[in-house]
């Protein structure tokens, strides 16, 4: 049952009790936006007495809300937008809070400054404002407004300055400024729900949002609750991750994931996104024929490296779910439960030969999930009972999405998810397949030393095979090397000791005669022997008499090549 309908079955039973019945349990409105394209998710809100709309970013990575105001935005301060800029002169309910009254820190004379940065360098500038706003499509103009507090922004940045939205919603639990609340605690201290929680539901493109309860109509899976570490944020404890139910060594490193729908993609520390990658690329080689139905490739993006799969439409001409169910689900594990990250999601149309993963490389210590990691996910933020809730869901219609790994089973992938196949790789890693650069970063960081062990394998491993033959080979032309140049030196070394050598002239034979007491010498010298001659010759065969003075590199047992899987 939808939620339109739930509400006109409400409105039938109860007659004309039904908005605040309703609403006593759940506001809801669509979500607007993506993850690719727009890069972020809106919803409308309506303010002041004229209940003008205004386009907002829900962001659960920050606290405050903040949209343009007209007649404050400097000349060429702010953006266009998808609304016009507030008219907050105009609105009779408005109050702006007073600076020797309500703060300390003063803009334009009397009002109240605000200020906030973000990380990648964009900015609000305002003063405090608060009015009434109404949340939801289904409001009641004369019963459902409820008096928020935001900035009215007279400048702004970077991003804020050239996106298409009108401003920003955040719903962090910890707004972190003494007169502003986050928008469900405003709602429940107007009665206009019954319970201090929300729920984003982000599909390929637009969803839902809901404030007060939510709707399990969407769900394909059982919810997962998930305890918060703490009390401002969505912050959760990060156990590791798996490819296909394959656990990645090291990956546990990372103790703590982020919840941010304001951020587009999602972001993991240096080495455990290495780590993911290195198993994606071998994931694709244990079974090639059905696994990854595209070529690795790797695209420079926005000053990072993107890791990306080729993809031929020709070869799928009904749409990609089938080249989606050639490829592994990526699984967080979290304390008590596991979200899975299926490709229909992770994996996003970057070129029309290109699918690119969208997760990337950040020097942030914890796991950062964002956009691309909640899409068609229910997440549902229990703030009374510190806990978030996540399940499966299908957010909007999408004919490609992977619904489940019986799906990818029946596409044909075995690897992690067929009982027996290649059981010896199927719960964590043993580090035989793990990158030198990577294997020494884990042992460095963890202590530990990841060993291959000897295991029967159930299939002929034959990237291992190749491996072996390629060190054998590097093995072979060392001590090759090794030998030509020892014996080189070794030559050189012994015409020296002998005192033959010719003094750098290129002749293979020189003759010498020099007085010694009234005698007359003669110094023959050849590649092969040396004659004194005087009354009498004495030769000097040096292959017979001639002894090394140092050891010859014929066995070298201590030789060793280091190679690194790339």
């Amino acid at each position: 049952m939808s939620i339109s309908a739930f509400l006109q079955e409400k409105e039938f039973i109860v007659n004309g009790q039904v908005r605040r019945l309703f609403h006593t349990h759940l506001q809801s409105t669509p979500l607007f936006g993506n993850s690719t394209d727009l890069e972020y998710f809106y919803v409308d809100i309506y303010a002041g007495i004229n209940k003008e709309p205004q386009a907002l970013i829900v962001d659960t990575g920050s606290g405050i809300t903040a949209f343009p105001c007209e007649n404050h935005c400097k000349p060429k301060s702010c953006g266009n937008h998808i609304n016009k800029y507030f008219k907050v002169d105009d609105s009779q309910t408005k109050y702006v809070y007073q600076c020797t009254k309500d703060c300390e820190t003063c803009f334009d004379g009397d009002k109240c400054d605000f200020s906030q940065s973000y990380g990648e360098g964009s900015t609000y500038n305002g003063f405090l404002v608060r009015d009434n706003i109404y949340f939801g499509d289904n409001y009641h103009s004369n019963e459902d407004s409820f008096p928020f507090t935001f900035s009215c922004v007279y400048e702004e940045t970077n991003l804020f300055f050239t996106q298409q939205a009108d401003g920003i919603l955040g719903m962090m639990k910890d707004v972190g400024h003494p007169l502003m609340k986050p928008i469900f605690q405003a709602m429940h201290e107007k009665h206009l729900i019954e319970k201090q929680l929300f729920t984003l539901c982000l599909g390929k493109n637009g969803g839902y949002f809901q404030i007060g309860g939510y709707d399990k109509q969407s769900h394909i899976s059982e919810i997962q609750w998930i305890p918060l570490l703490n009390k401002g944020g969505y912050e959760v404890q990060a156990n590791g991750i798996s490819i296909n139910n394959h656990f990645i060594a090291g990956s546990d490193e990372y103790k703590t994931a982020f919840i941010d729908s304001g951020t587009t993609f999602t972001y993991f520390p240096p080495t455990l996104y290495e780590a993911v990658v290195y198993h994606m690329k071998w994931f694709c080689d244990v079974d090639p024929e059905n696994n990854c139905k595209g070529e690795f490739y790797n695209k420079a993006l926005a000053g990072s490296k993107a890791s990306c799969f080729k993809y031929d439409e020709n070869q799928f001409p009904e749409g990609p779910l089938k080249y989606f169910e050639s490829f592994p689900v990526i699984n967080l594990l979290v304390e008590g439960a596991q979200i899975s990250w299926y490709p229909s999601e992770y994996l996003y149309r970057e070129q029309g030969n290109l699918y690119c993963m969208a997760v990337q490389s950040s020097k942030r210590n914890q796991l950062l999930l964002g956009g691309t990691f909640m899409r068609q996910q229910n997440f549902i933020f229990d703030i009374e009972n510190n806990r978030v809730g996540v399940a499966r869901a299908q957010c909007n219609n999408d004919l490609n999405q992977v619904k489940s790994e019986e799906e990818l089973i029946q596409s044909g992938q075995k690897f992690g998810l067929v009982k027996d196949y290649l059981s010896s790789n199927n719960t964590e890693c043993d580090g035989s397949h793990q990158s030198a650069s990577l294997t020494k970063k884990l042992e460095s960081k963890k202590g530990v030393q990841y060993t291959s062990k000897s295991s029967k394998k159930d299939e002929f491993d034959i990237p291992h095979l190749i491996l072996y033959i390629l060190d054998f080979l590097i093995l072979v032309v060392a001590i090759a090397l090794v030998y030509t140049f020892g014996k080189d030196i070794y030559k050189r070394y012994k015409d020296k000791k002998e005192g033959i050598s010719s003094g750098g002239k290129s002749s293979e034979f020189q003759v010498i005669d020099f007085n010694d007491n009234n005698k007359k010498y003669r110094v023959e010298n050849s590649n092969n022997e040396i004659e004194l001659q005087s009354q009498g010759t004495i030769s000097h065969d040096r292959n017979r008499d001639s002894k090394p003075k140092y050891q010859m590199f014929d066995n070298i047992n201590d030789l060793s090549v280091d190679t690194e899987d790339k």
